[in-house]
């Protein structure tokens, strides 16, 4: 009797074992999940806020940087961030959470100048692209309009020269002749 009490007392130990082996894989999952969880809403806080940046920069260019600086703007900024990830919690009144409220809060605190920096970098460099580029073509275009002048101006004078030697040929016997009669009668 002796031997069944204690090969049930070790079963279930095991059994309890098991179940605190099983609970503490549960816990890890969790913690696991939600720690993904946080990373994907610090991901997609970082690509609202570039969106943000990006759209303004592209509509007013690298002198909007300032309205950013605003802590109204940035209070707003992270406002619509957290309208967009939302949770409609199922109470007896209807109730919105946002997860991870405090941690995100503090990553975009702690990045918001940085990607604020990174996006200003990118749209001044899109900016200096641009005016390159816009050189190139304002002397490109410069350059057509000035072979397209000379070839005119070739043009012009082959049109003229092949109109005068007609005329020429025309003219210059008639002068000639002009000029004899107009000799012979001073003559006389």
């Amino acid at each position: 009797m002796g031997l069944l009490t204690t090969v049930n007392n070790i079963s279930y130990e095991m059994q309890e074992q098991k179940k605190q082996k099983e609970a503490e894989r549960i816990q890890k999952e969790k913690e696991k999940r939600k720690k993904q969880e946080l990373q994907f809403y610090k991901k997609e806080l970082e690509k609202h806020l570039l969106f943000e940046f990006s759209q303004y920069f592209d509509i007013a260019g690298t002198s909007y940087i300032y309205e950013f600086y605003d802590k109204e703007r940035k209070q707003k900024i992270l406002n619509d961030f957290f309208d967009t990830i939302k949770i409609e919690k199922k109470d007896i009144l209807q109730f919105y959470h946002v997860p991870y409220k405090k941690e995100l809060e503090q990553h975009f605190f702690d990045n918001y100048n940085k990607i604020l920096k990174k996006a200003y970098k990118e749209q001044e460099q899109q900016e200096q692209y641009n005016l390159i580029t816009e050189a190139e073509i304002l002397k490109e275009q410069q350059e057509k309009e000035f072979e397209a002048k000379q070839k005119e101006e070739k043009l012009t004078k082959i049109i003229i020269a092949i109109c005068l030697i007609p005329l020429a040929f025309v003219f210059f016997p008639l002068i000639f002749v002009i000029a004899v009669l107009l000799g012979a009668v001073k003559k006389q």
